[in-house]
Formats: structure tokens, sequence, C-alpha cells
């Protein structure tokens, strides 16, 4: 019970003792609502005491100051003008459970809860049973029927039939402050908690299943990722190999063309020197160096630089795998002749020897 409603106990039970203490003509109010309408003085309310505030007069004497203030009255009256005049059930004193055995032993037998619950809300208007003292209950009536026709099929005699609490629950929007909003006294809640369990149970089985299904498809669609990026992978290590070998292979054709240049180089070098020492003219010719088939692999290291010279310039003697501008022609030329003339004017003799002697 609230504090607000025991202050209003309290407070009617002050009044009440001071109208027996002080009867006179005036008419005794009959029902709460016309206790509740009536307010005393602070004086008054002293005047007489409740038992249970004997021996605590100072706690009494606050409650009578507060019982007079206009504050509690203003407070009052609102909450009487809220209350309003509508009847919300016609139970009386009686439970659900009381007046279902009191029509059980007028009529001579038992009644379902529907009829029961229809009986303790029942309106004003006799020949329409249907319509209750109250929109609220009708309205929780009519949805337990349909509830109840949803679940169990149009021919279902549910007025007849034991309470479903399930059907009540769902009519009822669940268990607003932990009651149903229709039969809550014939329901077990203890049941209705079981039931409860075994419905969450099922459903959870169930989005278990649908969990371990979409799980799977996820591992699927994970592994054929993974395969994907695997050879995604191995496909640009194989293209950055080939890249690398590319380089490699330009960077040992540089090396291999600057190597054989300055090999050309060294050796027109050397002619041009010879041919000042003899007197003879150089000759213009321009020869590229022969194209050799180096051995494979291509990516071998370039060949190593020729040992140092004995000559005194510092000139280095060709190798022997270099043929001799106008070799391989098979024919004799202008360069061929030009080397015959030049070692031919270095005779002992001073001149016209076929060589050294």
């Amino acid at each position: 019970m609230s504090l607000q409603m025991q202050c209003t106990m309290h407070v009617i039970q002050a009044i009440k003792a001071w109208y027996r203490a002080n009867a006179d003509d005036r008419p005794m109010p009959n029902t709460k609502a016309e206790w509740s309408s009536i307010y005393l003085t602070e004086e008054q309310y002293l005047e007489v005491s409740v038992p249970w505030m004997a021996t605590r007069s100072d706690g009494y004497r606050a409650l009578c100051r507060w019982w007079a203030s206009p504050e509690f009255r203003a407070i009052s009256e609102r909450n009487r003008g809220n209350r309003g005049t509508e009847s919300f059930h016609n139970y009386g004193g009686d439970s659900h459970v009381r007046l279902a055995k009191r029509m059980e032993v007028k009529s001579g037998r038992t009644l379902t809860d529907v009829e029961v619950y229809m009986q303790g809300h029942r309106g004003s208007d006799p020949q329409n049973p249907d319509v209750l003292c109250t929109q609220t209950a009708t309205d929780r009536l009519a949805s337990y029927g349909q509830e109840m026709v949803q679940r169990h099929g149009e021919e279902y005699d549910w007025r007849n039939q034991p309470i479903d609490p399930q059907a009540a629950y769902a009519s009822a929007g669940g268990q607003a402050h932990g009651r149903l909003g229709i039969f809550d006294s014939t329901i077990d809640s203890r049941e209705l908690r079981r039931r409860g369990r075994q419905s969450t149970s099922s459903s959870s089985q169930s989005s278990r299943s649908q969990t371990s299904a979409h799980e799977i498809e996820l591992v699927v669609l994970r592994q054929q990722t993974q395969y994907h990026q695997s050879v995604l992978r191995e496909q640009l290590e194989y293209q950055r190999q080939q890249s690398e070998y590319q380089r490699q292979q330009a960077e040992y054709q540089k090396k291999r063309d600057e190597y054989y240049a300055s090999l050309q180089a060294q050796n027109q070098a050397l002619l041009s020197q010879l041919a000042q020492q003899a007197g003879v003219p150089m000759p213009t010719y321009g020869m590229l160096p022969p194209d050799f088939a180096l051995p494979m692999p291509m990516l071998a290291p370039p060949p190593p630089p020729p040992p140092p010279s004995q000559f005194p310039m510092g000139f280095q003697t060709p190798p022997a795998s270099v043929a001799a501008p106008g070799d391989g022609s098979g024919q004799d030329d202008t360069t061929h002749s030009w080397v015959n003339n030049l070692f031919n004017t270095h005779s002992p003799a001073g001149g016209g020897g076929d060589g050294y002697e």
C-alpha cells in the first residue's frame, strides 16, 4: 500500500472520530467519497486522535497541520477529480475466485473463468452482456477472444473453455507491472513462465540452427576468399619475378655492350698508335663489335675485365676470340692490306721485306 493511500485512510479515520465525538443533527456520510470530501481545521483534527498515533503526539500534530494545509486539500481534490465516477468492476468485496464459488452455489454448476469475468464486469444492459462496465474491460475480453480464435480456429468455443495463459499474455500485451491485463488472479505465473521458457527454448534452437547455417556459409565464403587471395598473391609474385629477371637481363646487356665498346676503343687506339709510329695513314672505317653468342643463362655475371697490358702505353691486347677487322669475309680488303703494309715497314732491313726476320 502506498504512503499516499495510507495517509488518505488515516485522515478519513480522524474525520470519522471527530464526527462521532461531535454528534449532532448533521447527517453522517455513508460512502468513502463523501468522507474524503470533508476537510477539518488543524484544531479539529487535534481534538481527536487515531490509535496508531496515540503515543506519537509530535508526529500526529505534524500530520494534523498537513491535513489542514491548502496544499493537501488541493492534492486531494485533484486526485478525487482524476478518479472519476466510473466503476471498474462489479466484484464488490469478492475476488474472482470467491465470486466463482458464489455463482457455482447459486447456479448449481461450475462456471468458466470467462463467465465469472463477465459477471464481475457486467454492464448496465442485461440484454447486451458483451458490453461490460468499462470500455477497457470490453476491449480486453474481445482481444482475448480474437487471440483464442486465431490460435484454435473459428469453431472453437473459447467462452466455455479453460483459460489459455499464453493467449491471455499475448492479448494483454505482456505483464505490465508484473500483472496481466485480464485473468491475472486465475493464472499461475509459474505456468506462464514455464511455457514462456519452452517457447524461448524452441525459438532459441531455431535461431541456433539458422545461425549454424549462416556460420557455415560464412566459412565457405571465407575459404573461397582466401583461395582467390592466394592465387592473386602468386600471380603478383610471378609478375614481380619476371620484372626482376627482365631488369637483370637489361642490366647485363648494358654491361656487355659497355665492355665491347671499351674493347673496341682500346683496339682502335692501339692501331692508331702503331700507324703513327710507322708513318702509315690510319684508314677511316666504322665497324661495330661482332655480335658474339654468349652462353646461357643470360643472367650470368658480365665477363671479367682483361688482364693488365704489358705495353708501355698501357693498352691491352685484344683477346684471341675477337676477330681482326676484315676477317670472316674470306677476301682481302683494304684493312687487311693496310695491316700487312704496316708490319712490312718495320723489317730490320728498313723496307720491302715480308716481315720481321
